[in-house]
C-alpha cells in the first residue's frame, strides 16, 4: 500500500492491529478509491462474529458497511482527510512528525509534550497535527469527535507558559484540563500576591506584532472581586486563546468597567511616538513605561491606589522613573511572569483582547485579515500590501521599527 495516503494507512494499519488482536484469523484486502478507501475483511466465522469489531469501526471512521457473501464484509470509508482529522484516528505518521520535530527542541517544552501526550494518550486523546509557532509548539489533540488544542511557549525572560482549547464534551474536558495543569512546573503556577487591598496591574499586548497597534492596559483590583475574577478564568492571557480572551475581556468590562483602563496606540500614532522618543535618544521600553504610565494616570483620577503592578518587560528602573512622574509616593512593584497576580492578568486579557479587535477593524478596512507576529508571511503580506496600497497604507498597519521594514519598502 506505499500509494496510499498517510491518513488512510493509519485507518489500515488500525484495523490490522485490532484484527490481529480481536480476530487472528481473519485478514483485510485494501483498496484505494477516489474518496477514501475500500476494505474486505475475510470473515471466516461468519459476519456476526464480528459485531462488536465492526461497530467499533463504523463509529470511529464514519464507515459505510455491506455484506458481501456469507463469509465477508466490505468497508467502504468515504470520509475525506479533513474529517478523518476530527475522528480521532491515531496516526503514525502525524505521531513520527510529532516525535521528530520536539526532540529538536532543547528548552522544558520537550519533557512538558512528551508528558502530556503519554498521559493523553492514555485517556484515549490522540495527535492529529503538530508544529513549531514562535516561541513555543502547538499540538492538536482528537477523541469522539472533538479536537482539542495545545500552545506551549517557552522563552528565557518569561519561562514557560500554556494555553489550550478544550472541546465541548463535558467529562473529556475535564479529563483534558486534568492532564494540562498536572503537566505544568509548579513554579508556572505560583500566584503573585501582595499586601494590599486596592492596587493597579498593567500589562501590554502588541509590543511583539508587526502589524496592529500597542495597547496598555490596567485593571484596579480590589480583593473583594478575587473571588468572582478567578471564576471567571482570569489568568494570564497566554495561557488562552483569542476566543476566551474575548469573552472574558467582554465580562470584565460588562462587570468592572470602571475598574478597566486601555489605551489604544494605532500604527499612525505609534509611529509618530517612536520617532519622537527615538529623536531625544530613547528606545522603545521607554516608548512602553511612558504608555503604562498613562494609564496609572488615568486610574489614579478613578481611585485611590495603595500600590502598581506591572509585569517586568525592561529594567525596573526604566518603569519606575516613568511611573514616579504620575505618583511619587504610590508602591511600585515590578517582576518577571506579572501576569501570575490577578490584576496583572486582568490588564493582560483585557490588552489582547482589545488589540485583537483592533486588528480585526484595521484588516476590515483593507480587505484583508492582517497577520499576527513577525512571520515570513507577515513579510510577504505587508510587501504585498505596499505594493498594491502604497508605504502611506502600509505606514497605516505597522510599525515600522521593526527590522523586517528593511525587507518590504
Amino acid at each position: 500500500m506505499d500509494d496510499m495516503n498517510p491518513i488512510f494507512q493509519s485507518i489500515y494499519d488500525y484495523i490490522q492491529v485490532e484484527l490481529a488482536h480481536m480476530y487472528p484469523n481473519w485478514f483485510l484486502e485494501p483498496t484505494v478509491i477516489n474518496s477514501g478507501i475500500s476494505f474486505i475483511i475475510h470473515t471466516p466465522e461468519g459476519l456476526g462474529s464480528g459485531n462488536v469489531l465492526f461497530s467499533t469501526i463504523k463509529q470511529k471512521f464514519s464507515m459505510k458497511i455491506s455484506q458481501k457473501g456469507n463469509n465477508h464484509a466490505a468497508f467502504v470509508i468515504s470520509t475525506l482527510v479533513s474529517e478523518a482529522i476530527s475522528k480521532g484516528i491515531p496516526f503514525k505518521e502525524t505521531i513520527n512528525e510529532f516525535m521528530k520535530q520536539i526532540n529538536k527542541l532543547d528548552n522544558p517544552l520537550r519533557n512538558i509534550l512528551l508528558s502530556i501526550k503519554t498521559s493523553l494518550e492514555k485517556q484515549g486523546f490522540y495527535i492529529c497535527k503538530s508544529k513549531a509557532i514562535p516561541y513555543g509548539f502547538q499540538v492538536f489533540f482528537s477523541k469522539e469527535n472533538e479536537v482539542y488544542r495545545i500552545n506551549t511557549y517557552h522563552t528565557k525572560n518569561r519561562g514557560l507558559s500554556i494555553q489550550y482549547l478544550p472541546g465541548n464534551n463535558k467529562k473529556n474536558q475535564e479529563i483534558f484540563k486534568s492532564v494540562i495543569t498536572a503537566a505544568i512546573p509548579n513554579e508556572a503556577q505560583n500566584e503573585w500576591k501582595v499586601p494590599y487591598a486596592c492596587y493597579l496591574g498593567i500589562d501590554e499586548a502588541g509590543k511583539g506584532d508587526y502589524f496592529g497597534p500597542l495597547v496598555v492596559a490596567g485593571f484596579i483590583y480590589n480583593e473583594d472581586y478575587r473571588n468572582r475574577l478567578i471564576d471567571m478564568g482570569i489568568k494570564d492571557s497566554k495561557l488562552l486563546i483569542d476566543k476566551q480572551i474575548i469573552e472574558i475581556s467582554s465580562i470584565l468590562m460588562k462587570e468592572f468597567l470602571e475598574k478597566c483602563i486601555i489605551k489604544v496606540f494605532l500604527p499612525s500614532t505609534y509611529n509618530k511616538l517612536y520617532e519622537k522618543f527615538s529623536a531625544s535618544g530613547k528606545n522603545l521600553n521607554d516608548l512602553l513605561a511612558w504608555a503604562h504610565s498613562k494609564v496609572l494616570e488615568d486610574a489614579l483620577k478613578k481611585s485611590t491606589l495603595e500600590a502598581v503592578l506591572s509585569d517586568q518587560f525592561t529594567d525596573e528602573k526604566t518603569i519606575s522613573k516613568a511611573l514616579r512622574k504620575i505618583s511619587s509616593r504610590i508602591e511600585i512593584r515590578i517582576r518577571t511572569k506579572g501576569e501570575d497576580n490577578l490584576a496583572v492578568a486582568a490588564a493582560s486579557i483585557l490588552a489582547r483582547a482589545r488589540f485583537l479587535i483592533e486588528c480585526e477593524k484595521l484588516g476590515e478596512n483593507l480587505g484583508r485579515k492582517i497577520p499576527l507576529g513577525s512571520s515570513s508571511e507577515t513579510v510577504q503580506i505587508a510587501k504585498e500590501i505596499n505594493l498594491q496600497k502604497g508605504r502611506e497604507i502600509l505606514s497605516s498597519l505597522v510599525k515600522l521599527h521593526f527590522k523586517i521594514t528593511e525587507k518590504i519598502l
